[in-house]
């Protein structure tokens, strides 16, 4: 609620350049990442906030390779690269910051330029420099985004020792649990305990849908799926993974719903035209499921789900 009293008074006005950082990091620490982007985008040269312009762009890169539901794997690289080009040009400008800052921000930047080794040793390092102080459980966070399978849920675990209430490490060690174990339980508890933490955390709420679905909880991964859909609309994959688990429930109607005003707000979104023509052909709908899948086709020709159906 202050961050939200401190946004009206400084839209109501004028406010003044590190009125609205202050603002925007406040949302980046409760975890509110689309306007802690909005807000700081608005002051990118103010002290400090390039460091953060960039952690946030990292972060979204990352989060394409989680929740990109759908995706070709070209798809997610190119959102990938994407997000961490922007990082790279924040991070070139940011500037000040503390010794941990700047450490992260290097390391960052090694990941956003696919310089994995790099990046691994910068962890360590920076762990032997700084030992136990608050903030080096970020060492092991990062190593974890840079380790696949279960070297990252290991890192994962030292984090979480030095920092239980860790919101991304939980989400990306139970992500991984879910991903790489198969581990439903032991997912839940981690992603349960993220959003209680973080109760903005859209994509915590779109892997706990995954989880949900898997297990038969269509209803609990439907509400899951809709809760990331109200916290980050512009993401396209959290109302493609609504309708998806809809569809899975046996309710079409709603599915094909959900696909249309899916593709309403994102009317490119290839996959979105494979899931709904599989929805009008659920209900018998024939010539619209064909030319839902040729649409899908002509936005992508390599859509190996189209060709299928």
């Amino acid at each position: 609620q202050a961050l939200a009293d401190l946004e009206r008074i400084l839209a109501e006005e004028g406010g003044s350049p590190r009125g609205w950082a202050v603002l925007g990091m406040g949302w980046y620490f409760v975890g509110d990442a689309p306007r802690a982007l909005e807000t700081l985008s608005r002051v990118p040269d103010e002290p400090g906030v390039r460091f953060y312009l960039g952690r946030i762009c990292l972060e979204y890169a990352v989060l394409e390779l989680f929740v990109s539901e759908g995706d070709s794997l070209d798809e997610k690289n190119a959102a990938f690269r994407e997000w961490t080009g922007k990082a790279i040009v924040h991070f070139d400008r940011a500037g000040q910051g503390t010794e941990i800052d700047r450490d992260v921000a290097r390391i960052c930047r090694a990941l956003a330029e696919d310089r994995t080794q790099e990046a691994l040793a910068y962890c360590e390092e920076g762990r032997k420099r700084f030992g136990s102080e608050p903030g080096t459980e970020e060492f092991w966070g990062l190593e974890a985004y840079a380790r696949p399978g279960l070297a990252g849920l290991a890192a994962c675990d030292r984090a979480l020792e030095r920092r239980p209430h860790y919101p991304w490490a939980l989400f990306v060690r139970g992500s991984g649990l879910f991903k790489y174990k198969g581990d439903t339980k032991a997912a839940l508890a981690d992603l349960d305990h993220a959003i209680a933490i973080n109760p903005r955390f859209a994509e915590a709420y779109s892997n706990r849908g995954k989880v949900r679905d898997r297990t038969g909880d269509w209803k609990g991964a439907a509400a899951d799926y809709e809760t990331a859909t109200r916290l980050r609309p512009e993401q396209p994959h959290f109302r493609f993974n609504l309708g998806s688990t809809l569809r899975r429930s046996g309710d079409h109607a709603a599915a094909l719903a959900c696909f249309d005003e899916l593709l309403r707000s994102h009317p490119r979104f290839a996959p979105g035209y494979v899931n709904r023509g599989n929805a009008r052909k659920d209900l018998k709908d024939f010539d619209g499921a064909f030319a839902d899948f040729d649409s899908a086709l002509k936005l992508d020709p390599k859509l190996f789900h189209a060709w299928t159906n």
